[in-house]
């Protein structure tokens, strides 16, 4: 390759990386002032991302619970940057109850799964994913509960340390409210939600969450956190 040919490559390729990460800084930007904007509508307390490691976080307050929904940033080629949904004060002392994608509930019992779980739990024990590790390195005594079906486009599973209470939270409106979920535009895969001592937390595997997506995943998640909350207290 001769040299001016050489030098005019590198250069084309320099602009284009260039040009790719001017247009996702703004792309990000614009999305962070959506949800921003959504947030102040709200009342909601909102920050924005801090670099590639801690994304944007709301807060705010709901049937009777204070609750934050974070991204939660690994940095690097796979980032996937799930949201979680967290209420610290929705404890459940009796135990452990998980519901989800079928086929990801399903893992959780798996022998070489639960290793790696209760590796992860000494491992980390510290850091935003250290309580939900914790949770879920104690589903020794849990049972898989069958779930109804609805008839609905997801499959579901569900796990429970006692499957009485499981059934009666799914028949109180949190099968139903999935189902309505997954209608909407986008919502190929369901979020899974979990209760234990550590509190509820719920994970949802959206991306490119702009003003309008994150007013849908905070509604959504509060109404399930008031179901849960009542089939506690019924």
């Amino acid at each position: 390759m001769a040299p001016n040919v050489a030098v005019f490559f590198v250069c084309g390729v320099v602009l284009m990386v260039v040009t790719i990460i001017v247009l996702s800084y703004r792309y990000e930007k614009k999305m962070d002032e959506r949800r921003r904007d959504k947030s102040m509508m709200r009342g909601w307390r909102y920050e924005s991302a801090r670099g590639n490691r801690h994304g944007f976080s709301v807060e705010g307050y709901g049937e009777s619970y204070a609750w934050r929904l974070e991204e939660r940033r690994s940095g690097g080629k796979n980032d996937q940057r799930p949201l979680f949904f967290i209420v610290k004060d929705l404890r459940y002392d009796k135990g452990v109850f998980v519901f989800g994608s079928r086929m990801e509930v399903g893992m959780l019992k798996k022998p070489f799964m639960q290793y790696i779980i209760k590796l992860g739990a000494k491992m980390t024990p510290t850091g935003p994913d250290a309580a939900r590790i914790e949770a879920l390195s104690h589903l020794d005594d849990a049972q898989e509960v069958e779930v109804p079906d609805s008839g609905g486009k997801w499959k579901y599973g569900a796990i429970a340390t006692h499957p009485e209470f499981a059934l009666k939270a799914l028949g109180s409106g949190l099968q139903a409210e999935y189902d309505s979920l997954s209608m909407l535009k986008g919502s190929s895969y369901p979020p899974s939600v979990m209760l234990s001592g550590e509190g509820m937390e719920m994970k949802w595997p959206w991306r490119s969450i702009d003003g309008e997506k994150l007013e849908t995943i905070v509604d959504c998640s509060v109404r399930i956190m008031g179901i849960i909350g009542r089939s506690m207290r019924e």
